[in-house]
């Protein structure tokens, strides 16, 4: 086999590169090398994997080099020549984890690492169809550095990057198809196969509604909207770090959290529905505090001019998190969803009970009751009722989804399924 990388090479250069090439694309040939290829070998697989001592690893980086300049690949020969790459190197001489930083440092700084997006986060953890996305998209940012069109350390180019990605998986390819839809189309297969059998058994059983997002048009809670309108440009919170009362009486009237004829609402503090509300928009930072001034924030006004990007988000946050009962949240979502029709409090949580037992213990290895997987839902639970997502159909043991609640609990549901897998 011939070898035009290799003119004027001694044979220990040549069993270097050969080695070196092997290593990142097989028996393949340099035609198919990307920058992330080279890069990858040089800062991580060959200080990691070559067992070779320090100086041998400098040597093979200089080799490849060689090879690369033999076939006119400069940029990457001097990526393989460059005092970074070598400085990496030694690095992992020093620790492995002082190499790890070094790599992630430099791969983050080189501009052809795909950015997060508002379509897409990338994960950890990637199928075959991902990883085969995520390098294309990286080698469609390494040809806009070498067209001049991103320019890696000058100002803004990391939004320039962005915007770059964003319009790569927002595209449609050869087959027609946008990537962020061959990306999401493995994820929700995955998410349904997800090993553990009670909850890969609910998975399933609502993976067929979030294939395809809902069509109908999503408004924004009514209460949400009022409580942001209300307070506007700002508004004086009281001295316990309540909402003004004159502000309180008129939501309470409008929505009537709180009209028991004997009981008169004298604060924020009588009506706990207000109270949810408002520590939920200022966790999700549409209102945000400054002494005891209370303003919409820049995402809320966002929020306010776009009913569909105030839905979403209020959909998606409210059932994201890592704890076990942001987990039973979205458990008890995706059964209301799949029974379409109210369904008793006992009979939700052993439906769920099955797959929190899989996951979730107590410090004590105890297993949670009844009781425990009700009191640990009831933030999301207490946010849908608000937002009149949920409601009790007919009386106070039965849970149902309103038409909205089924759009929120799809989009909510397929951002988690959807979403950057970390394990």
């Amino acid at each position: 086999m011939t070898e035009p990388w290799s003119e004027g090479m001694d044979e220990h250069s040549r069993d270097n590169a050969r080695a070196a090439i092997a290593a990142m694309v097989g028996d393949q040939g340099l035609d198919i090398v990307t920058q992330s290829d080279v890069q990858t070998f040089l800062w991580y697989t060959l200080p990691v994997k070559f067992m070779l001592d320090t100086g041998d690893q400098h040597e093979v980086a200089w080799s490849l080099g060689d090879a690369f300049r033999n076939a006119g690949l400069d940029r990457y020969a001097e990526l393989c020549r460059s005092l970074q790459s070598h400085l990496i190197i030694g690095a992992y001489a020093v620790s492995r984890s002082d190499g790890l930083a070094a790599f992630r440092e430099a791969s983050a700084a080189s501009g052809i690492e795909p950015p997060d997006t508002e379509l897409i986060q990338w994960g950890p953890v990637m199928g075959p169809a991902e990883a085969a996305v995520r390098d294309r998209l990286s080698s469609r940012l390494e040809r806009a550095i070498v067209a001049g069109e991103l320019k890696p350390g000058a100002r803004g180019w990391k939004k320039a990057a962005e915007r770059i990605a964003l319009e790569f998986v927002s595209s449609p390819g050869s087959d027609a198809r946008r990537p962020i839809d061959v990306v999401e189309v493995e994820r929700l297969e995955r998410w349904g196969r997800d090993g553990r059998p009670q909850r890969e058994r609910l998975n399933k059983a609502v993976l067929s509604l979030l294939v395809k997002p809902p069509l109908s048009k999503a408004e924004s809670p009514e209460p949400v909207r009022a409580l942001l309108e209300a307070v506007g440009k700002g508004v004086t919170l009281t001295k316990a770090g309540y909402l003004p009362k004159t502000l309180v009486l008129e939501l309470n009237e409008r929505f009537h959290w709180h009209d028991l004829p004997e009981f008169s609402v004298r604060s924020e503090a009588d009506i706990p529905d207000l109270r949810w509300l408002h520590d939920l928009l200022r966790k999700f930072k549409l209102l945000t505090k400054r002494g005891q001034l209370l303003s919409v924030s820049a995402l809320g006004r966002r929020c306010l001019a776009d009913d569909e990007a105030l839905f979403r988000l209020l959909a998606v946050q409210t059932l994201a998190g890592k704890g076990w009962d942001a987990d039973l949240a979205r458990l008890t979502a995706g059964v209301l969803l799949v029974a379409e029709k109210p369904v008793n409090r006992q009979e939700l949580a052993a439906a769920v009970q099955p797959a929190i037992d899989e996951t979730w213990r107590s410090t004590d290895g105890r297993r949670a009751d009844a009781d425990e997987l009700f009191w640990a839902a009831r933030d999301w639970h207490a946010y849908w009722r608000i937002f009149g997502w949920l409601r009790d159909a007919g009386t106070a043991v039965e849970d149902e989804l309103t038409a909205a609640g089924r759009a929120a609990a799809v989009v909510g549901l397929r951002a988690e399924a959807a979403g950057p897998r970390t394990n």
